[in-house]
């Protein structure tokens, strides 16, 4: 038995907007080819799996059916009434044929991650082409069509596991966080730059802790743009694991957007590889069973990098930070660790860790009472 499953397929590269968009999942393979590069594929310790779509029934643990009804029609070029109610229009989140299908493969895809968890036929479960924790039940949102996060757990808690969901994606996990809001059988938890800066705007407010029976099952932890390692570092420290400590799941999902590293296009922190891979390397620290889920990044060759960086992690394997000829000869990447770093200026360094300071003051005023309960 592998420790470590790897889903994927090229097929994935059928979930495109258009060859502008920011989301541009080449990423997805590119990573597949790094992985692939290092020989990992060949080893015992990790698994490539090919998923297989997944079905309308997955989708309704989560959707609308009026909602997927919209995405069926679209999916063959059909017309729907109103499509900007459903998310879908030119800026985001544009139709394109075969939507659908795509969306199904990639729920597939975390549906297999699951499965193998929940079985046991691997501790470790990483679907990178997962992770698209915007959509809400009624509408795509922030390039996503079917939020999978929500679905993972939604299936994870039917199976008995006690869950928590942890979203390092600089974008707050909205779509997640909408769909457990009420809801105490699932801890969610997210770090992300502060919507003061950054999509979606309304929500991921530190004091934004759930609802009725999910009061304080529901963790924001907003940090400030131009946030680095140290403050990660020090979030998770004294907010996530005292946190997990106090839930004591029995299985995580991870959602792994690479977004919050300082060269990303999109966001404004600045983690740098090492920082990021810390957070996972905590996360793998809990013990627990994972079923890890991409999410954004829309520097192809940083998310490579960085889920390559991941995948190793889970499998246990260290891999030498010298790039294999080939693959850096064809992307042009050398490194999968940063050769430069950020440069944070100390104004912003120390607004920052006030920041996490005072978010780790409320939470544990708000939200570490009810758990501790």
């Amino acid at each position: 038995m592998s420790q470590a499953a790897f889903l994927y397929s090229d097929a994935y590269l059928g979930y495109r907007f258009s060859r502008s968009h920011p989301l541009q999942q080449v990423r997805l393979q590119m990573n597949c080819r790094l992985l692939e590069a290092y020989g990992l594929f060949d080893r015992s310790e990790i698994e490539l799996v090919a998923p297989t779509p997944a079905g309308e029934a997955d989708l309704r643990l989560v959707h609308t059916a009026e909602y997927i009804a919209a995405l069926q029609d679209l999916n063959r070029g059909v017309s729907v009434d109103d499509p900007v109610r459903h998310g879908f229009g030119a800026g985001d989140n544009p139709a394109f044929p075969g939507m659908y299908d795509a969306t199904l493969l990639y729920l597939g895809g975390t549906k297999e991650a699951v499965r193998r968890i929940v079985s046991g036929e691997n501790k470790y479960a990483f679907n990178n082409s997962g992770g698209l924790h915007h959509a809400m039940p009624d509408r795509a949102a922030g390039f996503c069509l079917a939020n999978d996060c929500g679905i993972a757990a939604k299936q994870l808690t039917e199976a008995g596991c006690r869950v928590v969901y942890i979203d390092i994606d600089a974008h707050h996990g909205d779509g997640v966080q909408h769909i457990f809001y009420s809801d105490p059988s699932v801890l969610t938890i997210s770090l992300h730059e502060t919507p003061v800066t950054l999509f979606p705007r309304l929500t991921g407010y530190v004091d934004e802790i759930g609802d009725g029976a999910g009061t304080g099952f529901n963790v924001n932890v907003p940090m400030l743009a131009g946030s680095s390692d140290e403050e990660y570092a020090f979030a998770f420290r004294e907010i996530v694991n005292p946190t997990i400590k106090a839930f004591k799941p029995t299985v995580v999902v991870l959602q792994v957007g690479a977004d919050g590293h300082f060269d990303d296009p999109l966001a404004h922190l600045a983690l740098t590889s090492r920082g990021w891979l810390h957070m996972v390397q905590e996360v793998i620290g809990y013990g627990l069973p994972i079923v890890a889920l991409g999410g954004g990044g829309y520097n192809l060759k940083t998310v490579a990098r960085l889920w390559t960086l991941l995948q190793a992690q889970l499998a246990g394997v260290q891999l030498p930070d010298e790039v294999p000829a080939a693959y850096a000869d064809q992307y042009g990447e050398t490194n999968l660790h940063d050769t430069t770093a950020p440069s944070v200026g100390a104004s912003i360094k120390a607004d920052c860790e006030r920041n996490v300071r005072s978010v780790a003051q409320t939470l544990q005023a708000s939200v570490f009472p009810v758990l501790t309960a």
